[in-house]
């Protein structure tokens, strides 16, 4: 996992950084021993605690865009997918990769426009079981930036993760 070229991590059940990878620190910085909720932008840490709490209850693997802070503290979005991590039966952690992407904007005039913040939180907990990449593209749109289903992978046990994640990371990786 040392040599993965995407920021690859393991948070503690205490919700703090214990691993990273070369590609995470020459990214984020050394955050060992930090908390994540600390180098995710304000408006979004409650989207990185549920998140964050899902796995550590052990519900299964998600992918879902969100805004840090990188080593320079500089404003990135980044497309996480990540998986609780079990021992004995019982989830010990969770490990994740944090892919850079693009910023996702939301047009002016958008329909979002039209919703509450409420809704609108609403609306990004609704992208569960996308099957098609036309959904997503549409969900997007709305600037929905949660989503998890048959489209990105089917459901696997945690320990599968390790055969699949060489193939989603290739998917995820701008080649060149």
């Amino acid at each position: 996992m040392e040599d993965l070229a995407a920021p690859a991590y393991l948070i503690d059940k205490d919700g703090r950084f214990c691993w990273l990878n070369r590609a995470c620190i020459e990214t984020f910085g050394d955050l060992r021993g930090q908390s994540f909720v600390d180098h995710v932008v304000p408006e979004h840490r409650q989207r990185g605690r549920t998140n964050y709490a899902r796995k550590v209850v052990g519900n299964s693997t998600t992918i879902f865009d969100i805004d840090v802070l990188d080593g320079s503290g500089e404003r990135i979005t980044i497309r996480v997918t990540s998986a609780p991590l079990r021992q004995n039966g019982k989830v010990v952690g969770v490990f994740g990769l944090a892919v850079p992407v693009a910023q996702a904007t939301v047009p002016a005039g958008s329909a979002l426009d039209d919703l509450t913040p409420r809704q609108q939180e609403v609306l990004r907990l609704l992208a569960e079981g996308l099957e098609t990449p036309l959904q997503l593209q549409h969900l997007r749109r709305l600037g929905c930036d949660n989503a998890q289903g048959f489209l990105f992978s089917k459901p696997m046990p945690a320990d599968a993760l390790d055969l699949e994640l060489p193939r989603w990371l290739e998917a995820q990786l701008p080649v060149g």
